[in-house]
């Protein structure tokens, strides 16, 4: 499914179901902070408030995403709201069973509470080319087996601050409080 270059709301939560990819455009937001608006941006406003919430986008078995923007207009840097993951790989979406081969690639998380999650039983979910500024945690990884796919993954305050053009440092030192990058729970061979 390809979704051109835009701003879409996103009130609630997306499902990309088994073997489709939801496909968008995407500016390297470290190669080309200018353009880190332009593209496809989502615009998530669901379950604010909500950490374990459902997560903006849930992924089935071998499908993903490419291409995508996550911008949360709501959030406050001087006084920062929960959000879900931006990204959930998940296990048995549709009632069939294990996860195989779900990816996400080429996107940007601008100011999410949390990133990207794989859980509940993911067999080789990759992750390639995330750029995200996050105040929870960037990407976690639970009950996955043969080798998730993990690659060029960028957590930094600077993508948040190219895109409303506030200070890195004021940024940064909300990031610092609780800001993990890469969480590591039961999972083989990582």
């Amino acid at each position: 499914v390809y979704v051109p270059a835009g701003s879409y709301v996103i009130k609630g939560n997306l499902t990309v179901k088994r073997s489709v990819y939801l496909v968008g455009e995407w500016y390297n937001p470290e190669t080309e902070p200018e353009n880190i608006a332009k593209g496809t941006v989502l615009l998530a406003t669901g379950n604010k408030g909500k950490a374990d919430a459902a997560p903006m986008i849930t992924i089935g078995a071998s499908a993903g995403v490419v291409g995508l923007t996550v911008y949360y207009p709501e959030q406050d840097i001087a006084s920062p709201v929960e959000y879900p993951a931006a990204f959930l790989i998940k296990d048995n979406v549709q009632g069939k069973g294990w996860q195989h081969a779900s990816s996400i690639q080429n996107v940007t998380i601008v100011n999410g509470w949390r990133g990207i999650a794989a859980d509940q039983g993911n067999q080789l979910p990759m992750v390639r080319d995330a750029y995200m500024t996050v105040l929870d945690y960037g990407f976690r990884i639970n009950k996955c087996y043969d080798c998730a796919r993990i690659s060029t993954m960028h957590i930094s305050p600077a993508f948040w601050a190219a895109y409303e053009g506030i200070d890195e440092a004021t940024v940064a030192a909300q990031t610092k409080k609780n800001a993990k990058g890469i969480i590591l729970m039961r999972t083989d061979g990582q």
